[in-house]
């Protein structure tokens, strides 16, 4: 580009700029650039777009799939398209108030977009409802392209992604259309399933005792069609916060805690608990931390990941920033990974524990270190058992003078030569009274 070229894009760029607006109830983010550096598949779409923040220039598998999702829900309603697309993105300037840094689409293909990510989210979740069966009459078409149990772990995986977001009144406003086939409970059962089957403190996805007790659980406590969007309730199932506890500020600075090793040797013990991280705790009396279980599969990197994102964006509480840097503090070696696995902090489901050892030492890179007030009374708690230990005290003792040679042999030799100067001076003064 030379220099009259470079003017010229200049003054266009002059001319269509325009100063974008600051609105508190925005959304739907993308993923901040730092976040996004350290780990950008963490963040990408595999196999499906939603919204357009994530649209991409390649086709992804699913994209095909909305065209025919959109005909079937068109055929079992008999409406025509532009008058659904009224229905759902009632006014397409308003979006600029929900997603940041909205690209530059016109209002038409604005509509269109986010009305096949709707009508497809709509019919994923019919097709769940049927247990994913190729039989049946409404959804079966959906097997051709979701016919395995990885393409499904991918696609829920893809749902869940900061920038890859529909407003939930979308699919508010198609549960109002008149569907006997699809009732606005069903939808709303199967969106709490698919958020509970996503939460990663739902340990009992692996133990059918207790499973129906904590998916109720995720029933009783949230009205999935209120909230903003799917990682929005993926996100108050993680850190709701227990009756009666004030908000969390995210404005205090973190009190990193020794590593589970180092905590173990002064007495501290750890315990596993059902919930979210709404349950840590520590317990002075017994010198027992509790930690909430958390079950870690191939997607839960990246679902963690995206949370925090969205804290970091759109939230003021610090609940889960404050959870990783704890678990990071704690997490430094195959060791400390063996002492919170032992104790079912922990469940590893990747089969190899250097693999989630990689991932504890990496989460918190780029990651401000802030906490909630609670979080922070109870790691200052932690730390003033820990630095009254005496085994602590002890090894502070050593690594401060055993641990540099030259300084204690230094000490000695000082000492020494003071002793010898204080018996010379001794020995003089007492032959010069001898003598006198």
């Amino acid at each position: 580009m030379n220099d009259k070229q470079w003017v010229r894009y200049i003054e266009g760029e002059i001319d269509q700029v325009f100063r974008p607006l600051f609105v508190k109830g925005r959304t739907i983010f993308s993923v901040p650039r730092a976040l996004f550096e350290v780990r950008p598949r963490s963040y990408s779409p595999r196999i499906v777009t939603i919204g357009p923040l994530c649209r991409q220039l390649e086709p992804l598998p699913m994209d095909s799939c909305k065209a025919l999702c959109i005909k079937e829900f068109l055929n079992r309603r008999n409406l025509q398209l532009d008058v659904l697309m009224n229905h759902i993105v009632k006014d397409s300037e308003d979006l600029r108030n929900v997603y940041f840094n909205l690209p530059k689409y016109s209002k038409e293909a604005l509509k269109l977009q986010l009305t096949l990510d709707a009508v497809f989210l709509h019919e994923f979740l019919f097709f769940l409802s049927k247990d994913c069966s190729p039989d049946d009459e409404f959804c079966g078409y959906l097997f051709s392209f979701i016919n395995s149990q990885i393409t499904l772990l991918h696609m829920t995986r893809d749902l869940f992604l900061i920038g890859n977001q529909v407003p939930m009144v979308f699919l508010k406003r198609l549960a109002e259309l008149p569907n006997a086939e699809f009732p606005v409970k069903d939808m709303k059962f199967h969106l709490a399933r698919l958020v509970w089957q996503s939460n990663p403190f739902c340990i009992s996805r692996m133990d059918r005792s207790s499973m129906h007790e904590d998916f109720m659980n995720v029933m009783k406590g949230m009205s999935m069609l209120d909230h903003e969007h799917l990682l929005d309730c993926l996100y108050l199932a993680c850190v709701q916060m227990p009756d009666g506890c004030p908000g969390q500020e995210f404005n205090r600075p973190s009190s990193r805690l020794p590593t589970a090793c180092a905590l173990s040797k002064v007495g501290i013990k750890f315990k596993a608990r059902k919930g979210n991280t709404s349950v840590i705790k520590y317990r002075k009396k017994s010198l027992v931390l509790e930690l909430p279980r958390l079950a870690v599969f191939e997607e839960t990197e990246d679902i963690l990941r995206n949370l925090i994102a969205y804290e970091l964006t759109s939230k003021e509480a610090g609940e889960l920033c404050g959870y990783v840097i704890i678990m990071d503090s704690l997490i430094k070696t195959l060791d400390d990974l063996a002492i919170l696995i032992k104790a079912g902090v922990l469940v590893n489901h990747l089969g190899s524990d250097e693999r989630l050892l990689r991932i504890w030492n990496e989460m918190c890179i780029n990651i401000s270190e802030y906490s909630s007030e609670k979080l922070e009374v109870m790691t200052e708690a932690i730390m003033k058992h820990y630095k009254s230990h005496w085994r602590v005290l002890y090894n502070e003792f050593c690594s401060k003078f055993f641990s540099r040679p030259w300084l204690w042999l230094s000490t000695i030799a000082a000492v020494l030569l003071l002793a010898m100067s204080a018996l010379q001076t001794v020995y003089s003064v007492a032959a010069y009274y001898k003598g006198g």
